[in-house]
Formats: structure tokens, C-alpha cells, sequence
């Protein structure tokens, strides 16, 4: 859960210059106009997802503030 904020901290105070990230991979995203929901297979079956997973966010210190402008 540290190291989550840790690396938002690093990344947002980071010098703003180019790096190659996962060379040699490939990553894909795709948009739908359909709802997408998670089989029961993808739920349950495969034991692969993580449902404690949003804790690892909850140490992530809150930088914005809604309807007040930042300086």
C-alpha cells in the first residue's frame, strides 16, 4: 500500500524527461460502447483477481481540491 503512494509521490515530483518503459512488450486497450461485467470464471474460477486490491489506493494522499483553484 506504501508503495503505491511512494510511487505517485515519485512519478508526480519526477524530472519531466523522456524514458522507455517496458521495452520489447506490447499492451493493448480497446473501447466498447457495450458494458463490460466479469465472467464467473474471471470472478471466482481462475483465483486471479484481487478483491482487496482498491486497499493498495487508500494511503494515496487526496491533491485535489473540488471548486477551488489550485496556485
Amino acid at each position: 500500500m506504501v508503495r503505491m503512494w511512494k510511487c505517485f509521490e515519485g512519478a508526480s515530483n519526477a524530472k519531466l524527461v523522456p524514458e522507455r518503459i517496458a521495452e520489447g512488450t506490447q499492451a493493448f486497450m480497446f473501447e466498447s460502447s457495450l458494458s463490460l461485467a466479469v465472467t464467473k470464471w474471471g470472478e471466482d474460477t481462475c483465483q486471479k483477481l484481487d478483491s482487496a486490491y482498491y486497499e493498495c489506493w487508500q494511503a494515496l494522499k487526496d491533491n485535489f481540491t473540488l471548486g477551488k483553484a489550485q496556485k
